[in-house]
């Protein structure tokens, strides 16, 4: 059965002793902070969302990311072969913008950085790049990520907790503990409530049915020198071999 906002309440309830908690920590946020944490916990595949496209504007050194983004799984070019993305920190791009050095767009080094939403809220993630890209493109890189807690529309009965049903017992635990750690914090601090969660069979047993989504990906990849000048797996770097030293 889906897990709704309005037994999310009616958890909160039950753990305080049919009582919701005090005026200040409204049943929203309790429910909330608790699926952020959810989200924080592993890097869960159900995270996982389809891949999106990141625009270049010519002379702009920045570009906007998906808004549900929390992590980066990959980004790459979305067409050509010699095209190659680097990730790398704020400080290294600032370096290089500095020394002005010459690269084309063969190599483009990108980082992940955040800045102030101008309507008020969470800050907005965005990507800065090096070289400034001189031309416009809609679909200039194709990024894979994990997305962060969507959170309920309201607290009806209709409005649903966008979660896989494996986890709705670890999510009602720890909606639990966020409520009771905030108004029973003399028994048991939240912190002391949720490190036990981490710690517990039921966390384990929840990654462990979350990563069989995928449970392998196939042979490993080249690497080394028999991965120089070939894109595709399996296909030799190079048409010719080395026999076998004569006696």
């Amino acid at each position: 059965m889906t897990l709704t906002a309005a037994r999310c309440v009616d958890h909160i309830r039950h753990t305080l002793g049919n009582a919701l908690p005090s005026q200040t920590i409204d049943p929203m946020t309790v429910i909330n902070q608790a699926g952020q944490f959810l989200c924080t916990m592993h890097e869960w595949k159900w995270l996982e969302r389809q891949s999106a496209y990141i625009g270049f504007t010519s002379g702009q050194s920045y570009s906007t990311c998906p808004s549900d983004l929390r992590d980066v799984i990959s980004i790459q070019f979305t067409q050509g072969l010699v095209n190659r993305v680097r990730i790398t920190s704020i400080n290294e791009i600032s370096r290089l913008r500095s020394h002005n050095i010459g690269v084309g767009l063969a190599m483009t080094w990108v980082a992940l950085v955040s800045r102030a939403n101008p309507t008020g809220g969470a800050p907005i993630p965005i990507l800065e790049l090096y070289p400034t890209p001189v031309s416009t493109d809609n679909q200039a890189l194709t990024i894979y990520y994990r997305s962060g807690w969507t959170p309920p529309l309201n607290l009806d009965e209709s409005s649903q907790i966008n979660i896989p049903e494996y986890l709705e017992p670890l999510y009602i635990q720890i909606l639990r503990a966020f409520a009771r750690g905030y108004e029973e914090e003399d028994q048991a601090s939240l912190d002391t409530r949720l490190q036990a969660l981490y710690t517990g069979v039921l966390f384990l047993t929840c990654a462990e049915r979350d990563g069989m989504i995928q449970h392998q990906y196939g042979p490993p990849l080249q690497t080394g020198l028999s991965a120089v000048g070939t894109y595709l797996p399996g296909v030799p770097a190079s048409p010719y071999t080395v026999g076998n030293p004569t006696p």
